[in-house]
C-alpha cells in the first residue's frame, strides 16, 4: 500500500461524519452564493455527503489510489454527478473546483495529485453539465419554434425548423389542423426548408396521415422536397403529397380562391 493511500485513509477515519459540515464551510469561504442560501446548500450538503461516504469506502477497500481504477468507480461517478448538478443549479465552474479545493482543506496537506485529479473530475463534469443544459434549452426553443399560419384565406402552412421531438410535432400537426379546420383552409404546405434531420418531415406526414378522412380534397403540398420523395412519403402515410423543390414554387401552386371545393375540412 502506498503512503499517500494509507495517509487519505487514516485521515477520511479520523474525520467521519464531521467531514461533510466541515468541507461545505470551507467551501463557503470560497463561494459567496453559498452563504446566503441554505436551501442550496441543504440540497449540496447531502450529495457531497454521499461522495465522502463512497471516497471512503473505496480508499478502504482499493489497493492502489488510482482514481481510474474500478475500486473508485462509485464516487467518481457521484462526484461527476454532483458537478452536473451544480452546473444545472447556476453554480459556477470556479464554485464546482473550490469544493475539490475545500476538500483538501479539511482532509490537510499531502495527496496533492489525487486532489488535483477530482479537480479534473469536477471540472469535465460541470462543462458537461453546462453543454446538457444548453442543448435543452436550444430543444425547449426548437420545440415552441414550429410555426404554423395562414397565408391566404385558404392556405394553411407549417413550417418546420430544427429537430423537434415526436410530442413537438404532434403539437404542430394539432395546431395546423385546428387553424386549417377553422378557416376552411383548401391548401395545406408543409415546410420542410429548416428541418436539420428529414426524419422529422417523415414523422409529421405520418400525424398528418392521422387526419386523412378529415382533410379530404385538401391539398397537401411539401415544400423542400423533390415531386418524388414526397411521393414516397404520401405513400408510406396513404396521402396524395405533392412535393416543391422550393416553397416559393409551393406558394404559386395553391393560390388563393374562394370556389367552392368538396371538402370534409372545417366540417362536423
Amino acid at each position: 500500500m502506498s503512503e499517500t493511500l494509507a495517509l487519505l485513509r487514516r485521515r477520511f477515519a479520523e474525520t467521519g461524519e464531521t467531514l461533510v459540515p466541515r468541507w461545505l464551510e470551507a467551501l463557503s469561504l470560497r463561494s459567496w452564493p453559498l452563504r446566503g442560501d441554505e436551501r442550496l446548500r441543504a440540497q449540496l450538503e447531502g450529495r457531497a455527503k454521499g461522495v465522502f461516504l463512497a471516497l471512503q469506502r473505496s480508499l478502504d477497500n482499493a489497493e492502489v489510489l488510482a482514481l481510474g481504477s474500478p475500486s473508485f468507480k462509485e464516487p467518481i461517478a457521484l462526484l461527476s454527478f454532483l458537478g452536473g448538478w451544480m452546473a444545472g443549479v447556476g453554480m459556477s465552474a470556479g464554485a464546482a473546483v473550490a469544493l475539490c479545493h475545500a476538500l483538501q482543506d479539511v482532509i490537510g496537506s499531502g495527496a496533492g495529485r489525487f486532489f488535483e485529479s477530482l479537480v479534473v473530475v469536477m471540472a469535465e463534469a460541470h462543462a458537461a453539465g453546462i453543454s446538457q443544459s444548453a442543448q435543452a434549452r436550444h430543444r425547449q426553443v426548437i420545440e415552441k419554434s414550429q410555426v404554423v399560419a395562414m397565408l391566404s384565406d385558404e392556405l394553411a402552412v407549417l413550417f418546420l425548423v430544427g429537430d423537434p421531438d415526436r410530442e413537438a410535432l404532434d403539437d404542430a400537426i394539432g395546431r395546423l389542423m385546428m387553424l386549417a379546420f377553422q378557416r376552411q383552409a383548401r391548401s395545406i404546405i408543409l415546410d420542410a426548408s429548416g428541418l436539420s434531420e428529414r426524419q422529422v418531415l417523415s414523422t409529421a406526414v405520418g400525424f398528418l396521415g392521422e387526419h386523412r378522412e378529415v382533410l379530404g380534397e385538401c391539398r397537401l403540398l411539401l415544400s423542400a422536397v423533390s415531386p418524388a420523395e414526397a411521393q414516397q412519403l404520401g405513400k408510406d402515410a396513404r396521402l396524395p403529397l405533392e412535393g416543391f423543390d422550393r416553397l416559393e414554387f409551393a406558394l404559386a401552386s395553391a393560390p388563393p380562391s374562394s370556389k367552392p371545393v368538396s371538402s370534409k375540412l372545417g366540417t362536423d
